[in-house]
């Protein structure tokens, strides 16, 4: 049984609805549909709390005075007929196309992924996972050792490890993330990942030559010095999963943390920090 939350607002402001696909899919929103001033979320229900979902979505109504939400019981869905309705495959800079198993196309990429469509985050299609997945086509990971902190489907990892990663730590708070991460790296023939249920903060492995964390802004600002540990001098943090106008604070806690800001790209009002370790002597 799944739980299906109905949400109208009156926004035209792109942003208003990326932050609620965002905020729905960091609480473990399975299933998204997106219309004009409608979104649907489809969660388990025997993980759905109303409560968690009203407070995540508390700011909006403050927001937007049409804004409206009804939950409903429903049955299972079936997520590979919803995906291939709704989500086509992505493309990255030609070199990278993300799809899901039932899109057939030839081999005619450097990198093809298949992603299971069980999850709404980590396939591509939202902004911070194609900037992630942009920026991680431009940077040198051959042979080197890549933490993927908040791993979702996995994809990040995925790439990473087809573009010569000697080895790969992925983790993730959320266990139906890890089943379908361990899934999708079956699917795609990935065999040096070591998957890990939990947060960084549950991984003794340091010396890290790049981390991957595609997370929200308080959890990257509560990990930040937890990244800067695991991380070797000269090592670099790829972050996503925050506006723009959140990068600037990003930035202060990784200055913190030695951290210097290489570059900075954007999508769709969304925002990608690279950031470089430093020397700390």
């Amino acid at each position: 049984m799944y739980i299906k939350a109905g949400i109208q607002f009156r926004s035209d402001d792109s942003s208003f609805t990326d932050r609620i696909i965002a905020a729905l899919s960091f609480i473990g929103c399975e299933g998204i549909e997106e219309s004009a001033h409608t979104i649907d979320g489809w969660f388990r229900a025997e993980a759905f709390s109303e409560k968690t979902l009203r407070e995540v979505l508390s700011p909006f109504f403050r927001e937007d005075s049409f804004f409206s939400l009804e939950i409903e019981s429903v049955p299972e869905v079936n997520w590979n007929a919803e995906w291939e309705k709704n989500f086509p495959p992505v493309v990255i800079n030609q070199d990278c196309r993300i799809r899901a198993p039932f899109h057939h196309f030839p081999v005619d990429c450097t990198y093809d992924i298949i992603i299971e469509p069980k999850m709404a985050f980590g396939t591509g299609h939202h902004a911070t996972t194609f900037l992630m997945l942009e920026e991680l086509l431009k940077t040198e990971v051959a042979g080197t050792k890549i933490l993927d902190a908040g791993t979702g489907t996995g994809v990040l990892s995925v790439l990473a490890s087809m573009r010569g990663a000697s080895l790969v730590f992925a983790c993730d708070v959320d266990k139906h993330a890890v089943d379908n991460a361990a899934e999708n790296f079956r699917r795609n023939k990935i065999s040096n990942v070591k998957l890990i249920h939990g947060s960084v903060k549950e991984i003794s492995e340091t010396g890290f030559d790049g981390i991957l964390a595609n997370i929200n802004k308080n959890v990257l600002l509560s990990e930040m010095p937890h990244y800067a540990h695991h991380m070797k001098e000269g090592g670099s943090l790829l972050c996503s999963g925050f506006f723009r106008e959140d990068a600037e604070e990003i930035s202060k806690m990784a200055e913190k943390n030695f951290l210097e800001l290489s570059h900075m790209s954007a999508r769709e009002g969304w925002a990608a920090l690279y950031f470089r370790k430093k020397n700390q002597i």
